[in-house]
């Protein structure tokens, strides 16, 4: 794995919005699908997949209010390059799986659930990809 991108806030700030909105962007631009967006846990917008996008695998999990699923998806999706992810405030302290990839971890505050906060977020982690 080359990097992680957590898009790391409190709850119901917009995380999962915006990683929504970042796969659906990289499917705008012509990403390929390769493994399903598939719905997991209890909100309705929570999902995983995995897409190709300029020659690189993006892995995505945006339910982050559980620290065992972030870890097992971290360990599950490590031979993809890039991993997208949320993490909630309350619920993710760092367990270690995360003290092993530090050095490729890139955090991204989520600090409001507007449209503002949502651009500005979006645009930060899709530059790093």
């Amino acid at each position: 794995m080359e990097k992680i991108l957590a898009v790391y806030g409190e709850s119901n700030t917009g995380k999962t919005t915006v990683i929504n909105e970042i796969y659906n962007v990289l499917l705008q631009k012509g990403a390929i699908v390769k493994v399903s967006k598939r719905k997991i846990g209890e909100n309705p917008y929570d999902f995983y997949g995995v897409l190709e996008y300029n020659k690189k695998t993006v892995s995505f999990l945006s339910m982050g209010d559980c620290r065992t699923i972030v870890d097992e998806f971290v360990t599950k999706y490590k031979r993809y390059d890039i991993f997208i992810t949320a993490l909630n405030k309350h619920f993710s302290c760092i367990g270690t799986v995360w003290l092993k990839n530090s050095d490729i971890i890139c955090k991204f505050d989520k600090t409001s659930p507007t449209n503002a906060d949502n651009l500005i977020v979006k645009k930060n982690v899709l530059s790093k990809i």
